[in-house]
């Protein structure tokens, strides 16, 4: 039963910065759209969130909750053998629960659990339209000449473009003071400082997905499609503009390799394939820090 994902409970999915910067990262506001080529559909998507971080009694535990909503619009230019009107958009509302604390001199234990409703809501809300995001990350932080982060752990979210649990692996490096890498999934990344560390621009490879639910089935060639994925693999370039350790605004551009939007039965079984072309990719916003 697809209702059964709502009592799937795991805990968090958190960034390769590690939980520092999820504690630090109050709030922020980004906009991304991929182009699409030809009458291909364009997907835009603007986000916003806040997150309060609490520190607890106990040394270096800390309580994050946080609140994220965002809206995505598909502009649709070719007419398909179905209407399309009821996929034109969608919304998500995502609540956070994280939790933080060092297991040792060198590895943090790091969670969180995280329910969302993502619909395009044309019909009264439903137990379909809930599902809960989480996992568990352990991170081993190494300082001194050679600093490095290697961060270890299993997530259940859409970064596929479906809910799945989903390994996380990345070993972040810093090689010198301008200079740092990341490797492994879901992003590899190269990172370069200059202007006194006011500016950077990066070179990256990431995976991207977005997921929801629709809120009445749509009937295609006798099979019932329930709901919508995007999954995206993107090559591309940033550049990030600091304002000393409280803001930052970031502008990033580049191409899909995978540019892939299904609709599909349950979570997964897909009923139609729009066939898409690769696609431009750009995301731009501000965040301020703690």
């Amino acid at each position: 039963m697809r209702t059964v994902r709502i009592f799937f409970l795991v805990i968090t999915f958190l960034s390769t910065l590690g939980i520092t910067a999820q504690i630090s990262d109050l709030g922020g506001i980004d906009y991304t759209s991929t182009i699409g080529d030809g009458d291909d559909p364009d997907f835009n998507r603007i986000r916003v969130w806040v997150n309060i971080p609490t520190k607890l009694k106990k040394k270096d535990h800390f309580l994050v909750n946080g609140l994220r909503y965002s809206n995505a619009k598909i502009n649709f230019d070719r007419i398909e053998s179905f209407s399309t009107t009821d996929l034109e958009e969608f919304h998500t509302l995502e609540y956070t629960l994280g939790y933080t604390f060092l297991l040792n001199e060198k590895w943090r234990f790091t969670a969180q659990i995280a329910p969302r409703l993502t619909s395009n809501l044309t019909d009264n809300i439903s137990a379909d339209d809930f599902i809960i995001n989480g996992g568990i990350i352990l991170i081993r932080t190494l300082s001194g000449e050679k600093r490095s982060r290697l961060s270890l752990g299993l997530t259940y979210s859409q970064t596929i473009g479906i809910p799945a649990p989903i390994p996380f692996v990345t070993y972040w490096r810093e090689i010198n003071k301008n200079l740092t890498y990341t490797l492994g999934f879901p992003i590899t990344k190269v990172k370069y400082f200059f202007d006194q560390k006011k500016s950077s621009l990066e070179t990256f490879v990431r995976i991207d997905g977005y997921f929801a639910n629709l809120s009445n089935d749509i009937v295609i060639d006798g099979n019932t499609a329930e709901s919508i994925s995007l999954s995206q693999v993107i090559v591309g370039l940033g550049f990030d503009k600091y304002y000393g350790k409280h803001a930052n605004i970031f502008a990033k551009a580049g191409y899909t390799l995978r540019n892939s939007l299904r609709l599909n039965e349950g979570l997964s079984d897909e009923v139609f394939d729009f066939d898409l072309s690769n696609a431009f990719f750009l995301r731009a916003g501000f965040k301020f820090n703690f």
